[in-house]
């Protein structure tokens, strides 16, 4: 009897939640209660259609709104918290957190969610497509529903790579090994699009496209962006102030004048650049040289960060021996001990842990710590062998 009570009551809270729900829509509006999707081919089996399904439905807009148990319980708060009387406060909280606005069916647009299945098919291979989308509404409430009757999927007949002797051409036709096009497999234009960034990838990482800087512009035109600069190793930097030894970004560069380019090297590059910890912004720009066929000029511009910071921290910890502490510390940094990009690191810090609870037949105990600290770290290794 317990049982059929409480179920009764859970069927009456549905009813009431779905009917108050409908009564606070704006007039002439119904609620959007979702969409059926439905595939129609010959050529697919039942599993590769459910699949397309799954992965159409996803692509409708707008989404319904959320359920929790099978209520739109977010939508129920809505409206009963009702419109507040200013855009901040307790109620006007609770109703943008906590509660959701109604999905209207006059937001849903039939024709775009048509348009967007017709491209994703398109884009699979299924060039003949046919969609046909109508709704039904009943106690204001509509759902869409949208038939879609595809065609055979187009499968890829050739793959046919450039064959003349252009040195672009050769290198194209060399990589054809790694491609994910092959004959036989469904048109995927995701696909192609990934077999276009990889021949880009590619053709970059063995430099056939461009070729780093032999550093050979004019002390006039370098002068005229901040200063004279310091000439090391075919290397142009500019610091007017000599913040940084001029060795650091022999280091953290890896290529020379003349060296064909290579994008995994300009990566890590550009990652030992910001690993030194010195700068806040590493940026690079390529610029044509003139004088040269060819040929690039990279330049990198850095935002040193400051060279000597201060911060103060604050924690509070528990531990599995019942303790309950606190810790202050001091830190104090610089950045640029030795114009290296080395990092100088003192600390001192004080705390306390104090021992909450604990068997009778042990004694507790209280602690205090305090101290200083101080750490050193280089960018390169240290060693005594040369």
């Amino acid at each position: 009897m317990q049982r059929i009570n409480v179920l009764l009551y859970l069927v009456i809270i549905v009813l009431l939640a779905t009917c108050s729900n409908i009564n606070y829509l704006p007039k002439d509006e119904m609620l959007y209660v979702g969409s059926e999707v439905s595939v129609h081919s010959d050529s697919i089996g039942r599993s590769k259609r459910n699949q397309l399904e799954s992965t159409l439905e996803k692509l409708l807009r707008p989404a319904t709104n959320s359920r929790f148990l099978g209520l739109k319980t977010k939508l129920f708060f809505y409206n009963l918290i009702g419109q507040p009387k200013r855009d901040k406060g307790l109620r006007h909280w609770m109703r943008t957190k906590i509660g959701e606005p109604p999905v209207l069916y006059s937001q849903v647009n039939l024709e775009h969610n048509t348009n967007i299945f017709n491209n994703y098919l398109e884009n699979k291979g299924y060039f003949n497509v046919y969609t046909a989308a109508n709704a039904i509404s009943k106690k204001r409430k509509a759902r869409a529903f949208y038939d879609i009757t595809l065609g055979s999927q187009y499968h890829i007949k050739n793959v046919v790579y450039p064959t003349d002797s252009s040195v672009i051409s050769r290198a194209i036709f060399k990589s054809k090994e790694f491609s994910t096009l092959h004959p036989g497999n469904p048109y995927d234009l995701d696909v192609i699009k990934a077999e276009r960034v990889r021949i880009n990838a590619y053709l970059k990482e063995i430099g056939n496209v461009y070729v780093y800087p032999n550093y050979t512009i004019s002390d006039d035109s370098l002068t005229s962006l901040h200063g004279k600069p310091v000439v090391y190793e075919n290397i142009y930097i500019f610091d007017s102030e000599q913040r940084f030894k001029p060795q650091i970004f022999r280091r953290s560069l890896l290529f020379n004048e003349g060296e064909l380019f290579n994008r995994t090297n300009h990566n890590k590059s550009l990652s030992r650049l910001t690993s030194l910890g010195a700068f806040k912004f590493v940026t690079i720009q390529f610029i044509h040289n003139t004088s040269f066929d060819n040929r690039l000029d990279a330049y990198y511009y850095l935002t040193p960060l400051p060279e000597k910071s201060i911060r103060l921290e604050v924690l509070g910890k528990t531990t599995s021996a019942n303790f309950l502490g606190s810790e202050i510390s001091l830190n104090w940094i610089n950045r640029n001990t030795f114009r290296g990009a080395e990092q100088l690191t003192i600390s001192a810090f004080a705390g306390f842990d104090i021992q909450i609870s604990g068997q009778k037949e042990y004694k507790m105990y209280n602690m205090d710590r305090y101290g200083t600290d101080a750490t050193l770290q280089w960018p390169k290794l240290l060693t005594l062998l040369k």
